[in-house]
């Protein structure tokens, strides 16, 4: 997930006519089920242009819970004006009355009032990870993006957005009419709940095989397409289909297998 800090600096020592040189100040962090990236950025108030000044590179299982991994951005900071005085945390997980039960982490629950009182924050915020990945994809450059299925882009529309990690998230975005153009707002999804759909006979083989393993579990989006489900295509298959099997695959799966999040055995994020 995504882990946003702002802060603002303080109005009085500028003039109104300077206002175009405000800068805001934005501790970012990236945390997935091997690497914790964190990043500060100044980003300027009216061309939102952002400069990198401090960047971190951590592992994720160096972390007990989510004070852990604010500290350690914000340590170097405290006591100076650089301090961050409002966060929005982005997680992977339902947000319900500002508290997350963050997915595949043995985390305690991340709380916004309780991180407020602990950090001295003014303002916490929480939001869904997917939520905020939709509201990133807005802005991506069209030189980033890669066409894997060729379709009709229609301006101005609805958009779903859907990404494979450890598990599977999806976000819808409705437009927004201004007097700038079209804005986005990003609403969040439990769809990787829904109930997968075979449409073809191996579809439905595969399906069978993962209702044997996971029982109905086996059967919702997430682990039959998830990231974690990657491992679990490669068995069917071999078994479904006895060519497949090499030395060179049964290898893959030491890095993807059994779970990005067990750290005794798994080497390697299943979405890597």
């Amino acid at each position: 997930f995504f882990f946003l800090m702002i802060r603002r600096p303080p109005r009085s020592t500028q003039s109104r006519s300077s206002a175009a040189s405000d800068v805001y100040k934005r501790q970012i962090c990236d945390i997935g089920g091997t690497n914790v990236r964190l990043r500060i950025v100044e980003v300027e108030e009216l061309t939102y242009e952002p400069r990198i000044i401090q960047e971190k590179l951590c592992l994720t299982k160096d972390f007990n819970n989510i004070s852990e991994v604010i500290n350690e951005i914000v340590d170097d900071f405290k006591g100076t004006e650089q301090y961050p005085k409002i966060a929005v945390l982005a997680l992977a997980g339902p947000i319900v009355n500002q508290q997350c039960i963050v997915s595949y982490l043995d985390w305690p629950v991340v709380s916004a009032q309780e991180i407020k009182e602990k950090f001295d924050f003014v303002e916490v915020k929480l939001i869904n990870d997917f939520e905020a990945v939709g509201f990133g994809i807005t802005v991506v450059p069209e030189t980033l993006k890669t066409v894997i299925q060729e379709g009709e882009k229609q301006e101005g529309k609805p958009m779903a957005v859907m990404g494979m990690g450890t598990g599977l998230g999806v976000c819808f975005l409705t437009p927004i009419l201004t007097q700038n153009g079209v804005n986005y707002n990003s609403y969040p999804t439990e769809y990787s709940g829904a109930q997968f759909s075979p449409q073809t006979e191996v579809e439905w083989e595969y399906l069978k095989f993962m209702q044997q393993k996971y029982s109905k579990k086996g059967a919702q989006l997430e682990p039959c397409i998830g990231g974690s489900a990657i491992p679990q295509m490669f068995k069917f298959l071999v078994q479904y289909r006895k060519d497949l099997e090499s030395p060179l695959l049964k290898d893959c799966l030491l890095y993807t297998s059994p779970s990005p999040r067990d750290r005794q055995k798994s080497r390697m994020p299943s979405s890597a």
